[in-house]
């Protein structure tokens, strides 16, 4: 469920607040190098808007190649203890598994960041009923929310999903990443 309203988790508002102090990769995640001085400004911005209740949940984040999407989400998920952060392989493995602890974390955690979606050709029935799975658990309006990425932008997920699934990754707040491919720029 969109809506306005500040996140119930204090954690991501503290962090938010003291960028400076969050320590990259604190928990493991996946192993890309980040820190605050490395996301785009504009999207720490977007996020303390979001938790201060000044625009709604989910978001959003769409942009070209190498733009700095997934290191601003594991950015992210390094200020919020328990957050998660589920490439799409991983919503596609589990679309078909019982009710279990997988799930039953997707549904407990106060954030969840879900990366690189619609990157194959077209969807299929895993990546598909995994996400609407994950995105109708999350619909649940109390506080646990959620940021969803993909390289497409908003007009061509109707296109990749249907509506059903673009309805609600876009239901909230959407920020495009800008820029060259970071990437290649350090080459």
């Amino acid at each position: 469920m969109a809506g306005i309203g500040p996140t119930t988790s204090e954690s991501l508002q503290a962090g938010l607040r003291r960028l400076q102090v969050a320590r990259p990769n604190a928990r493991q995640l996946l192993d890309v190098p980040r820190s605050w001085g490395r996301v785009q400004r504009g999207f720490v911005d977007v996020c303390k808007r979001l938790t201060a209740g000044l625009a709604p949940w989910p978001l959003f984040v769409h942009g070209d190649v190498g733009t700095g999407k997934t290191r601003a989400g594991l950015c992210l998920c390094d200020i919020v203890p328990g957050a998660l952060y589920w490439p799409t392989d991983l919503v596609s493995a589990v679309a078909f598994k019982p009710d279990d602890f997988v799930w039953e974390a997707a549904r407990n955690a106060s954030l969840i960041v879900v990366d690189e979606l619609a990157t194959a050709n077209h969807c299929n029935d895993y990546e598909y009923n995994g996400l609407k799975r994950l995105l109708d658990i999350r619909d649940r309006g109390d506080g646990r929310v959620g940021v969803y990425i993909s390289n497409l932008p908003p007009d061509r997920l109707r296109q990749y999903f249907d509506d059903r699934i673009a309805s609600r990754l876009l239901c909230g707040t959407i920020y495009e990443f800008g820029g060259n491919d970071q990437r290649m720029v350090r080459q």
